[in-house]
């Protein structure tokens, strides 16, 4: 029986170790997808300005 109820704790904890793997992935693979869209947003940030730039240097002459 004793073994029994070590190998039923061994079981749960390496189902909760699981868990926390898992977690940790899904936060790292959000961590990247966040700044793969905030990058993307400054890139497209930084090309509206050249655009407005360019057009107002137009505009003006």
């Amino acid at each position: 029986m004793n073994d029994r109820h070590r190998r039923i704790a061994r079981l749960k904890k390496e189902q909760e170790l699981s868990k926390v793997r898992k977690i940790r992935i899904g936060i790292n693979a959000l961590t990247e997808i966040f700044e793969f869209f905030s990058l993307a947003l400054k890139k497209t940030a930084q090309a509206f300005q050249e655009i407005i730039k360019a057009y107002s240097v137009n505009k003006e002459s």
